[in-house]
């Protein structure tokens, strides 16, 4: 069986004895990966130098939501509208993303995933979306003949919208091959390596064959 680890994304919560830091996936993503086929495994923030250990143990990665990137991974000034980041977490996904590039090994980056995957590889983002985010729907635009298309078996599909920042500069490697509406980057991925990014969360829509087709992507790919 095909193991996924999944980079959890770290956070307190709360517990009889008050708020305790914790490492957490939403059970949507794990139930994704089963569906498809994979055997779901929790890889925790951990220091970027363990990131290829942790490659030698699962077979491809899926890097999740959650909070903003700092904008100094990518030169930039934090914007008013910019959460504060989590330095440890974007430290170990950076590193996990590059050592997955040179392994070749297949990776699928949902809605912040894409955002730190792009930033992995030498992009930017938009700190601010002006009307993205509070789980809009909204259409989106896939090129006719990209590795997304193929995973999705569609070129336009219904999408939801979680984040508030976006692909800016495509980072080295990568190309922009899904848009909103609005010209916002809703997908990229690599001519060369077998990567995924999509700004949408398609763990929330797997009634749908066209997002449930990332999860099959990322378990049988390669």
């Amino acid at each position: 069986m095909t193991t996924v680890g999944i980079a959890c994304n770290p956070r307190n919560v709360s517990t009889a004895r008050g708020k305790v830091p914790a490492e957490t996936v939403a059970r949507a993503y794990v139930d994704a990966v089963r569906r498809a086929g994979g055997l779901p495994l929790l890889i925790p923030v951990l220091p970027p130098d363990e990131a290829d250990a942790v490659l030698d143990i699962v077979d491809r990665v899926l890097v999740i939501g959650g909070g903003d990137v700092d904008p100094a991974r990518y030169g930039e000034s934090p914007l008013p509208e910019t959460g504060e980041a989590h330095a440890g977490r974007d430290t170990f996904e950076i590193a996990l993303v590059q050592a997955s590039a040179a392994r070749r090994s297949p990776l699928l980056a949902i809605c912040r995933g894409l955002q730190i995957a792009n930033v992995a590889l030498g992009g930017s983002l938009v700190q601010h979306v002006e009307g993205h985010g509070g789980d809009v729907h909204h259409r989106v635009r896939v090129d006719a003949g990209s590795r997304l298309s193929g995973a999705l078996g569609a070129t336009a599909l219904d999408a939801n919208s979680q984040h508030h920042q976006a692909v800016k500069d495509v980072g080295g490697g990568l190309r922009a091959v899904a848009w909103a509406d609005d010209g916002t980057i809703e997908g990229v991925e690599s001519d060369e390596l077998p990567i995924l990014g999509v700004q949408w969360h398609p763990e929330l829509l797997l009634d749908r064959p066209e997002h449930a087709g990332l999860f099959r992507w990322l378990v049988s790919a390669g």
